[in-house]
């Protein structure tokens, strides 16, 4: 029954625009109105296959646009704090102080703007406030060298994270915290990381030493190479950079094209920035520590069997070593 009251409701509205049409059209539009009767067995003034609604009347019904609310549902308070998650601690009195002027004016009288004037006011507000900001940031990247001399891995990462989300246009926060995935383990972090600095400065020659370091870990020998070597071609007088790349090219050397990772990768010295390595090693202090470390029994031992890796992470446990190179930080 449904299909023949919808049938006869089409032969209405298609009898309905007969006179509207040309004569040819009107001809062929009969010839289909005939066809669709015969089809369905049906006969448009039978009363009971009526609809109360004409098929124009149910479309146009139908096809209504919906109506929706763009109001907010959330309240002022709700949306800023959300908004000065992104602010400073040390800034949140001053935008608090900024956003109650605007709200004197009325800027947040309709509700359904609030969200939208809250964001132009915040950026706004971090424009003017960019110089404290950047400085604010510095001192957090400072709190992260610091954790990362001390070997709090996880914690660095936290503070250059932090450093990076007030100021994330500096390649020195990215690379710093390359070097804190890398000692992490966290490889491909690190690598995403030294990209990142390169790309907000592509003359910053420990950013390609972090990439290489994070390649030379992940067994990929060749890009490390490649690193490495645009690391020296920025810094040339880097010793540090020399070394890594002698070692990841005798590893290249040693593997042929077969890419594997080394066993333990190679030691990031955080973000240590060593310079070069015979000022250091005529350094009193450097002395003194190779000798008491050289007479250490369990070194000697090391030394003896060729152990270089846990050489490397015995000196790296050494308060006395990491505390001498805490200043030699970006």
């Amino acid at each position: 029954m449904d299909r023949k009251r919808l049938a006869v409701s089409i032969l209405q509205f298609l009898k309905s625009t007969l006179p509207s049409l040309s004569e040819d059209s009107a001809e062929s539009l009969s010839v289909s109105i005939d066809c669709i009767r015969d089809a369905f067995g049906v006969d448009e003034s039978d009363v009971q296959l009526q609809s109360s609604q004409s098929l124009q009347e149910i479309f146009n019904a139908h096809a209504a646009p919906a109506t929706t609310s763009t109001t907010s549902t959330s309240s002022l308070p709700d949306l800023l704090k959300e908004i000065m998650s992104d602010i400073p601690d040390q800034l949140h009195p001053s935008f608090k102080s900024y956003i109650d002027i605007l709200q004197s004016k009325n800027a947040f009288a309709d509700p359904s703007q609030i969200e939208t004037v809250l964001k132009f006011s915040k950026e706004k507000f971090v424009e003017s406030k960019m110089t404290e900001i950047k400085a604010i940031a510095e001192a957090i990247k400072v709190e992260g060298n610091t954790k990362l001399s001390a070997q709090d891995f996880q914690g660095a990462v936290e503070a250059y994270t932090k450093a990076i989300k007030y100021d994330g246009s500096n390649a020195i926060y990215y690379a710093n915290r390359s070097s804190a995935f890398t000692n992490l383990k966290m490889f491909d972090n690190a690598v995403q990381d030294a990209n990142e600095a390169i790309k907000r400065n592509p003359s910053y020659g420990k950013a390609y030493f972090r990439l290489g370091s994070a390649l030379f870990s992940l067994g990929q020998n060749q890009e490390s190479v490649d690193a490495f070597r645009k690391s020296i071609e920025l810094e040339p007088n880097n010793e540090v950079y020399k070394a890594s790349l002698q070692q990841a090219e005798s590893k290249l050397g040693s593997v042929g094209s077969v890419s594997s990772p080394p066993a333990g990768g190679m030691p990031d010295l955080g973000g240590m920035d060593l310079g070069n390595l015979s000022g250091l090693l005529s350094n009193p202090m450097m002395q003194n520590m190779a000798k008491n470390l050289m007479s250490n029994p369990q070194m000697q031992q090391m030394m003896q069997n060729g152990n270089l890796e846990d050489m490397a992470q015995n000196m790296m446990k050494n308060p006395e070593f990491m505390n001498m190179f805490g200043s030699m930080m970006d």
